[in-house]
């Protein structure tokens, strides 16, 4: 699936070599991850989608950082730190 903005358009900073991070310019929500060696993929903050309960989850990343009561429980795939 495609991924756009609706209005406006992010501010972008590389964090890393190789992430890019998008914020909105107003507020400093975080928006999405991005990874050079994964081009096709972004990552987005459920947060800032208009209709977040409408998207299917495909793993969960950075567990290692998670709370200790949360249960990961659908059997989809899990990454302690970033997508491999």
């Amino acid at each position: 699936d495609k991924f756009s903005f609706t209005r406006g358009e992010p501010a972008v900073y590389a964090s890393s070599a190789h992430v890019v991070r998008s914020f909105c310019r107003a507020c400093g929500t975080a928006l999405t991850y991005r990874r050079s060696d994964l081009p096709e993929s972004v990552d987005v903050t459920l947060g800032s989608m208009d209709a977040p309960e409408t998207l299917t989850p495909e793993d969960h990343t950075w567990t290692e950082s998670r709370l200790s009561w949360i249960t990961l429980a659908d059997h989809l795939p899990v990454y302690p730190r970033q997508r491999e």
